[in-house]
């Protein structure tokens, strides 16, 4: 009781004192910040009156200045600063609360203060609001605003049942401060994807998909493959799973731009209710830039899919052509509204895009019959940059040049926030598009029927998937009955098993094992038992005849000519005289010799091949290295075969040439015997030691008249470079850039 009497004389003492100081009093505990804050200074004046403890002054100075810093008073929060650094009302009791208020930033106090305002106004003396009455205060002020899009506004009046959670004001409060730092409030993202759509739920739970692979999944392959076989398949694994996770963020990115409107339409009423606009645009950036991860993973995985298409043999380019377009078209739908009227602009640069992207010199129906959307101009003409690059100078170019400026308009509006609240979600539309054009150029007639299809199935059939499953048992169990293969309890047994299993699902609407199971049954419909054909466009290039007129002088000029052929494509037939290795190349060695000697071996063993264990008398291997590893299995070998080439005359004598080919080459140059007659392609490389003598990089080579009687085959399509980066290039520059 003693220690309670100072606080009685003080609060005496200030209604007693001067008429200013109760006024202060009464303003400050009304809630006004800056008579908060002139009672606090009064309060901090060392010279007080007597008999008041300068202490509890100095604590009641400290509450006073919190209070006003909590409202976003910048001297307040000054001045509390300049306490807590010298020690100045600060105790126990207070020290976390001062804390607390100092940790916070300007923009979160001020939203906090104005999720308050928003609660007084809608609770009208009550402890709680309901979660329908925010909504509908939230609905009626994005009507009133016109920065808000039509599509996204959800109608509330349907909603009214059953939406009667209760909110607190310290959930409002701290979804105002998950605002401060542009996260959409727990309070929204219950009902921020309310739409009457199957569609939308559909997209909202393909994008809460996790993109990256569960350990189980891959454990389980490793298990059923084995290891040499799970290696080989690792480029077509990740192949098809960049172009599942493409989906997925490409879901993930249209989910985000939903929850952004959500997170615009909270943000302009707590700007309705206080919150400087200001912060709202800081609350709206922090938002964007942390969920812009979707459309990162998106170029990842789209840059992925294009450097392994050449490393996957016969891509099903009629269901990715279809798929893309589908996305392409899906994701453009849902960016066509800006401020609730048609993205002219958005839609714009979509078909801009598409004039600049649609290969209209290869569509026999555009340039045979609709020449009015034909924009090649003649005047322009095509050139060859080396030997596997063409440049077309048309129209297609000057598309490309208004994309820029289109982009660079839909990026500065709304205070550059267009860059990820509409630009970002394009680009990965325009990339779908594009993936689609690139990919059309592979697709067949009954590719793309095939395509459609599975598209239809997916859609009509997948519904009533739940059905099937109930009536697949019944007709089989009915046929055993009837045939009286089993018995009629079993029977029975079995129909009212598959009944329950069917009402089981039909609980949930879709349980999740029919779900799985169904979609997998549905795309393993489209892709079983399909067979891909390719074609391979077959080049003459040069012929040796033209090659040796070219090369036949021993003068500068003639052998400056013959250097210039190289890089020039050649189809060509010879006798074979001889082989032998060039160069050996190993990249795992180097690294395991630098290991400590008791760990090289174990390494060996682990990643390379035993030496051959014999015991014949014959046998070249020691019995000392019989139980020894060697890395022979990582080397990679050069061959050079040295061929007669003869150009079908019986004047000139047959011109001798250098074959070199890589390890793809192996098998041939282990088989190939002296005077066999091969048919091999390639590409002229320079031989400056005797540059009439050709020398080719092999492409291909065919035994055509062997001894063994092997027809066998070895071919490279390219080299690695230009095999990984050529479909990339081809996506970004295609079509007024070739790539061949």
């Amino acid at each position: 009781m003693a220690s309670q009497t100072p606080s009685c004389r003080k609060q005496w003492s200030l209604s007693r004192g001067p008429k200013g100081n109760v006024e202060s009093l009464v303003w400050a505990e009304c809630g006004c910040p800056e008579q908060q804050v002139n009672l606090a200074k009064q309060l901090l004046e060392d010279n007080g009156e007597e008999g008041v403890d300068k202490e509890e002054r100095a604590r009641l100075g400290v509450y006073w200045l919190t209070k006003a810093s909590e409202k976003g008073h910048e001297e307040a929060t000054r001045m509390l600063q300049d306490c807590i650094e010298n020690g100045i009302g600060i105790t126990e009791h207070n020290l976390s609360d001062v804390k607390v208020c100092l940790d916070m930033s300007q923009g979160e106090k001020l939203s906090r203060e104005a999720a308050k305002e928003l609660f007084l106004n809608l609770s009208q003396g009550e402890n709680f609001i309901t979660a329908f009455q925010l909504h509908k205060e939230i609905t009626k002020h994005s009507l009133e605003n016109s920065d808000i899009e039509e599509g996204t506004i959800p109608k509330w009046d349907i909603l009214a049942e059953g939406s009667g959670e209760k909110v607190t004001e310290e959930m409002l409060v701290a979804a105002a401060s998950h605002h401060s730092r542009g996260q959409l409030p727990l309070v929204l993202k219950k009902r921020s994807m309310l739409r009457s759509s199957r569609v939308s739920a559909l997209v909202t739970t393909i994008s809460e998909t996790s993109v990256l692979p569960h350990p189980l999944i891959i454990v389980t392959l490793f298990l059923l493959l084995g290891l040499d076989i799970f290696i080989s398949a690792v480029p077509l694994f990740i192949y098809y799973g960049s172009l599942i996770v493409m989906v997925i963020s490409s879901c993930q990115v249209i989910s985000k731009k939903w929850d952004f409107a959500n997170f615009q339409r909270w943000s302009n009423l707590l700007v309705t209710y206080g919150c400087d606009e200001q912060i709202s645009l800081e609350a709206q950036w922090s938002h964007c830039l942390h969920n812009s991860q979707p459309c990162f993973i998106f170029l990842l995985s789209l840059i992925t899919h294009l450097l392994l298409v050449s490393y996957v043999p016969d891509p099903p380019m009629s269901e990715i052509a279809v798929l893309s377009t589908f996305m392409s078209l899906f994701c453009l739908y849902n960016l066509a509204h800006y401020k609730k009227k048609i993205d002219v602009l958005a839609i714009l640069t979509f078909v801009v895009h598409l004039l600049a992207r649609y290969p209209y010199d290869k569509d026999t129906l555009v340039s045979q019959y609709w020449r009015y959307l034909d924009v090649h101009v003649p005047t322009f003409t095509s050139y060859v940059l080396g030997s596997s690059v063409e440049f077309c100078l048309n129209f297609h170019v000057l598309f490309y040049l208004m994309l820029p400026g289109l982009f660079l308009g839909i990026a500065i509006r709304d205070h550059w926030l267009g860059i990820c609240k509409t630009l970002l979600p394009l680009l990965v539309c325009l990339s779908w598009w594009q993936l689609a054009v690139i990919a059309s150029r592979g697709a067949t007639y009954f590719g793309l029927i095939r395509a459609c299809l599975g598209v239809v199935c997916i859609i009509i059939f997948v519904p009533m998937m739940s059905f099937t499953l109930l009536f697949i048992p019944l007709a089989m169990f009915s046929k055993l009955f009837i045939t009286e293969t089993i018995s009629t309890p079993v029977a029975v047994g079995g129909i009212i098993l598959s009944s329950l299993l069917y009402l089981g699902s039909k609980r949930k609407r879709w349980g999740k094992l029919f779900y799985y199971l169904m979609v997998l049954l549905s795309v393993a419909s489209v892709f079983l038992n399909v067979n891909y054909e390719t074609e391979k466009m077959q080049h003459e290039g040069l012929q040796l005849k033209e090659y040796e007129n070219i090369c036949k002088g021993k003068d500068i000029q003639s052998i400056e000519a013959c250097l210039s052929l190289s890089g020039l494509y050649v189809t060509w037939e010879a006798k074979i005289l001889s082989s032998k290795i060039a160069s050996v190349h190993n990249a795992v060695s180097p690294f395991v010799h630098r290991l400590p000697e008791n760990v090289q071996e174990t390494v060996k063993c682990l990643i390379g091949e035993k030496f051959q264990d014999c015991n014949e008398e014959d046998c070249d291997i020691s019995h000392a290295l019989s139980s020894r590893c060697h890395l022979s299995n990582w080397n990679r070998y050069e061959y050079i075969f040295e061929v007669e080439l003869t150009s079908n005359s019986w004047v000139e004598e047959s011109t001798i040439g250098l074959l070199m080919g890589g390890n793809d080459f192996r098998n041939h140059s282990q088989l190939l015997k002296q005077g066999e007659i091969v048919w091999f392609s390639g590409y002229l490389t320079s031989n400056f030691k005797n540059p009439r003598q050709p020398q080719i990089r092999l492409k291909s080579l065919n035994c055509l008249s062997c001894f063994q009687g092997s027809s066998s085959t070895s071919e490279i399509e390219n080299n690695f470079t230009s095999v990984l980066f050529r479909p990339f290039f081809d996506f970004l520059f295609y079509p007024f850039v070739v790539f061949k």
